[in-house]
Parts: C-alpha cells; sequence; structure tokens
C-alpha cells in the first residue's frame, strides 16, 4: 500500500493514536535530526536573535511496513538528544499531547513526562506544534538532511516575526 507524503498534523489523542497505529516505533530508529533556530549573523556583524522560528526535523526509519516517517515540530520549547549506549533500537515511543503542545520520547516505559526528561539515554522534544508524513523514498543510510538549493531562512524573514511561513523544505 502506498501512502500519501502529505504532512499529517498531530493536534489531539485521536491524531496521535493515528500516527503510532500508521508508523511501528517498535524496532525503529532516529536515523536523522535538523534543527534550525531561525537566528543568524550577518556579513556586516549585525545579529537576528529572538525568534520564535525554532523547527526541528526528525527522521525515523523502521524495520516494519512503510518503515520512514519525518516529524517536523515547530515551536520547539526543549530538545534532548541522548544515544544509548548499547546501541540498540527503539521498542517504542510516547507521544503526548501536553500542556505547551506536543511531547515525545523514543522511549515507551512511562506515562510521566517529568520522569522521562531525566533520562540520559533517550531523545526527548517538546514543541508548540507537530505533524508527520511517510517518506519511504528515505530507507537506507544515504543522508537526507543536505540542504543546499533552499535557504530556510527565507522562510523567517517573509514575515519578519519568526514565524513559520513559505514553502515547505523538500530535501531530495
Amino acid at each position: 500500500m502506498t501512502k500519501n507524503i502529505s504532512w499529517n498534523n498531530i493536534e489531539d489523542e485521536k491524531d496521535i493514536e493515528k500516527l503510532q497505529y500508521a508508523f511501528c516505533f517498535h524496532d525503529s530508529s532516529l536515523k536523522e535530526a535538523r534543527y534550525i533556530s531561525g537566528m543568524y549573523a550577518n556579513k556586516d556583524g549585525s545579529m537576528r536573535c529572538f525568534t520564535n522560528f525554532h523547527r526541528v526535523y526528525m527522521l525515523f526509519q523502521s524495520q516494519w511496513d512503510e518503515g520512514v516517517i519525518e516529524m517536523l515540530f515547530d515551536g520547539v520549547k526543549n530538545f534532548h538528544i541522548g544515544v544509548d549506549e548499547d546501541e540498540q533500537p527503539m521498542f517504542g515511543a510516547t507521544i503526548k499531547k501536553v500542556e505547551s503542545g506536543i511531547f515525545l520520547c523514543t522511549c515507551d516505559d512511562s506515562d510521566n513526562v517529568d520522569e522521562l526528561k531525566e533520562y540520559s539515554d533517550v531523545t526527548w522534544i517538546e514543541a508548540k506544534n507537530c505533524k508527520w508524513r511517510f517518506v519511504k523514498k528515505y530507507i537506507g543510510s544515504k543522508q537526507v538532511y543536505i540542504d543546499r538549493d533552499h535557504d530556510v531562512m527565507d522562510d523567517v524573514d517573509k514575515e519578519g516575526d519568526g514565524g513559520i511561513r513559505g514553502p515547505g523544505i523538500e530535501i531530495e
């Protein structure tokens, strides 16, 4: 079955259930992550600071059917990268609707978000918004997040308020 590569927003528990039904986080891994702060320095030494742009892309691969999804987190509040020293695949994921938006953790052994944030060997993120899509073409070892043709900062500068605007980023 070929799945649509359009984005699916996560806005409530029903959307979280849809994602967890569609993609098997068991025996999967976070292959790549890309963070964009929205801040930058110009050639003249001036800086663009204080944006609300903070964006993280995550690419997950799984051994199971339709085994690649990309998740986009906008309005990132916290992002922790933890490395499992045993290099084990994920056994699941915790995805929750929280007061600040969406919370995702690369483990599934607790319902307590504050407890999950204490683990040093898992990756977790908390963001205002999240969406996901199937990207089966990104299966394998080839690096995905190499983008030299599109300046993502153009998305920030179009509105000047740090909002997420402009065309989506399609990375080939």
